[in-house]
């Protein structure tokens, strides 16, 4: 599963050369940066980085290509992630972005998440408004 960490405090982050890859405080810039590096981690790697960030997107597709279906493993790490998050009485945001559509929305909201990103599914509904107000409803 490919996640990464945006949206970076960098005045409360300690200075380690090594985690450059870090200093990503775009959207955009964090999905080309996996593109490129296909940084796979597993969900207890990055939990010494969570005091030093707004945010943390959880790839749930393999970036690059829109209306992928949603990696069903994707959730148990959205879980342990907020657990983890809520245990320590830290302050980010969880994002999802990929493959969610009204079928798993509630999966991946249930979870923990706090900002859910469903991009093909709504562009290839035949009505977006209804599409968007079923993905909030569920």
């Amino acid at each position: 599963v490919l996640i990464k960490i945006f949206s970076l405090d960098k005045s409360k982050f300690p200075d380690r050369g090594s985690l450059s890859w870090l200093y990503t405080v775009s959207k955009n810039e964090a999905l080309n940066y996996l593109r490129k590096n296909k940084q796979f981690v597993n969900i207890e790697e990055i939990y010494e980085y969570l005091p030093y960030i707004h945010m943390c997107l959880i790839m749930t597709v393999e970036p690059g290509k829109g209306g992928q279906k949603l990696i069903p493993s994707t959730i148990e790490k959205i879980k342990r992630l907020n657990t983890y998050i809520v245990a320590n009485n830290l302050e980010l945001d969880i994002e999802a972005d990929g493959g969610i559509n009204v079928e798993n929305v509630k999966k991946v909201a249930e979870a923990g998440t706090d900002i859910i990103v469903s991009g093909s599914a709504i562009l290839n509904s035949e009505n977006y408004k209804e599409y968007i107000k079923n993905l909030k409803n569920c």
